[in-house]
């Protein structure tokens, strides 16, 4: 389908090869880049993570988005259309691809949160808040405060819905083209200035990087790692499809995507470059999760000498991360929604608007809430939309169909049949293995 049958209109397309390499990036580069994979490789032998997630990138995670990137090209549909013509089921496809995009739209309930937040830290770092407010109690000053946490949480909200009606080309990729670069810049800056005013940073430096390779006979450490990667990535439950679906006709993928893979990975060793080895200085044990940026690293800023310049712009770094990705959030459903049903993409951004303030909001004050919902998307989500999702490009769709027709006439590096049966044989079996596992360990 070239075009928008409910509209009328040729279908929202990225205006170039940059902004979609740098809009996939943005959906790739988010919070878990900044409080997860710098903690995991601090935890599991620094340099011998980052190798065991450099193999499950290359192995695992660029052939699964390389392939779903190229579905969402070929059928210019979004992911409730998508799997009805797989499936060859429209009310099968309808269930599932509904179903799938909310669960990646609903991370949004508590990323906006998050989001708030960080925005509060950034002005708070900018302002050494840490001098009036103890540094591990900012976090719950600002959750006591309702008016000013409801109050960011809208605005926040708005400004996300606003970039939801704008739609691709004059929304996020306009958004990405300035936050993607940006937070590199700031997350390079951060750490220039962290190494060259931090006392004992060369400590912390060994410790982040300092490779353990005895490590790699873990198999923990490499489900760690792939999970991180597929998670982080964000393969399978259809926001790479859904941007592949506005890649222009004769678009490129298998570079692209090979670019936005090393984007991602480079964006985690820059975060946990300024986060971990100052951390270690300071003989503080960094943590994972959002306790590791609102409750270790105002105390990390309060002991550095240039604690407020440092916060700031790690935070304003973070925000862009955040941001980017929730975009991402929102637009499978935007997309996936306003395709399948024939609304307008403002009438379908603004029923979103009314339930993501819904079940929001409590997660300003509920731990309990923003946990359940974390829980929700990541294991109960997540996970079998990943393994669907997989299943139903490689398998069922054929991926050998996807290769010969979307991928390699276009592309600067040509696959071959060989890349068929990894990712039928190899890449989708390991998926599955590793998403049952640890489907399995959330109970």
């Amino acid at each position: 389908m070239g075009a928008n049958e409910h509209s009328g209109e040729s279908r929202d397309v990225f205006k170039n090869r940059f902004g979609m390499i740098l809009s996939m990036a943005g959906l790739a580069i988010g919070l878990g880049n900044c409080w997860r994979f710098p903690y995991l490789c601090a935890k599991w032998g620094g340099g011998a993570f980052v190798f065991a997630y450099l193999v499950g990138v290359v192995g695992l995670v660029a052939p699964l988005a390389i392939v779903e990137v190229a579905m969402g090209k070929g059928t210019q549909k979004g992911l409730v259309d998508t799997y009805a013509l797989t499936f060859k089921n429209k009310p099968a496809g309808y269930v599932l691809g509904s179903v799938s995009a909310f669960g990646q739209w609903a991370q949004n309930f508590y990323y906006v949160a998050i989001m708030s937040a960080i925005v509060y830290f950034a002005v708070g770092c900018g302002t050494s808040i840490w001098n009036r407010v103890a540094p591990d109690q900012i976090y719950d000053s600002l959750r006591g405060n309702k008016p000013l946490s409801i109050v960011l949480y809208v605005v926040l909200l708005g400004i996300l819905l606003y970039t939801g009606v704008k739609g691709i080309s004059k929304g996020i990729e306009k958004i990405s083209n300035i936050m993607v670069p940006a937070l590199f810049i700031l997350f390079i800056i951060t750490f220039v200035v962290t190494v060259a005013t931090t006392p004992g940073i060369v400590d912390g430096l060994n410790y982040y990087l300092n490779p353990d390779f005895s490590q790699l006979a873990n198999p923990s450490l490499w489900v760690a790692a792939v999970g991180q990667a597929l998670f982080s990535i964000g393969v399978g439950p259809g926001a790479l499809l859904v941007y592949g679906s506005h890649i222009k006709e004769h678009g490129e993928i298998t570079v692209s995507v090979l670019t936005i893979c090393a984007m991602d990975t480079c964006a985690g060793l820059l975060a946990g470059l300024c986060i971990i080895p100052a951390c270690i200085a300071f003989g503080i044990d960094p943590q994972s999760g959002s306790s590791l940026i609102f409750k270790v690293l105002p105390v990390v800023f309060q002991k550095m000498p240039a604690g407020t310049i440092v916060g700031l712009l790690l935070f304003v770094g973070m925000f862009f991360a955040a941001f980017t990705s929730a975009c991402s959030n929102q637009e499978t459903a935007v997309t996936s929604y306003s395709d399948a049903f024939h609304m307008s993409r403002a009438k379908v951004v603004a029923i979103m608007g009314v339930i993501n303030l819904a079940f929001g909001i409590p997660c300003l004050f509920s731990n309990g809430w923003e946990s359940a919902w974390q829980l929700i998307t990541s294991d109960f989500f997540f996970m079998p939309a990943t393994v669907l999702g997989g299943i139903a490009y490689a398998w069922v769709f054929g991926v050998k169909k996807i290769r010969e027709n979307q991928i390699d006439p276009d592309s600067d590096i040509k696959l071959g049949s060989w890349f068929d049966t990894w990712v039928k044989f190899i890449a989708v079996p390991i998926m599955v293995l590793l998403a049952a596992y640890t489907f399995i360990q959330a109970f």
